[in-house]
């Protein structure tokens, strides 16, 4: 399903945008030091958009993924400023979301790809490793 180079596409873009300044990474650690959970938010003109998470059996007992996003709220409290989270067919994850008191919103679009081959092959390595994290996690 997923190969080493689609992990590889994905972590040369958000080094890219860290290098940046578009990005920032979040990490969780055990008291053993090993790692549990993180994510990587993408940020532009006062907007955070969540493009990526993941975790380990761990994170779930100990709520890492709970205070790696609470830890980026408080960072950011009174400011201007929305943590899109990019929504989710998954029932518990949208339960999960909802906990931080976020709105679900309905955008109507027409769907027009334009974007070149390399974006494109990009943008469906960024869903579909998406996808596989949410299943994993679930």
């Amino acid at each position: 399903m997923f190969g080493q180079q689609d992990f590889r596409l994905l972590s040369q873009l958000i080094f890219s945008a860290i290098q940046r300044g578009f990005a920032q990474v979040y990490s969780a650690y055990t008291d053993k030091n090993t790692f549990c959970g993180g994510i990587v938010l993408l940020q532009s003109h006062y907007k955070a958009v969540l493009i990526f998470s993941g975790s380990t059996a761990e994170a779930m007992e100990n709520g890492a993924m709970f205070a790696l996003i609470d830890d980026f709220i408080k960072q950011n409290a009174g400011y201007e400023y929305m943590l899109d989270f990019e929504g989710s067919t998954d029932v518990n994850l949208a339960r999960f979301y909802k906990g931080f008191g976020s709105k679900e919103c309905v955008f109507l679009r027409i769907k027009s790809n334009r974007l070149p081959i390399i974006a494109e092959m990009l943008l469906r390595t960024i869903r579909t490793v998406r996808k596989i994290f949410i299943k994993t996690i679930s």
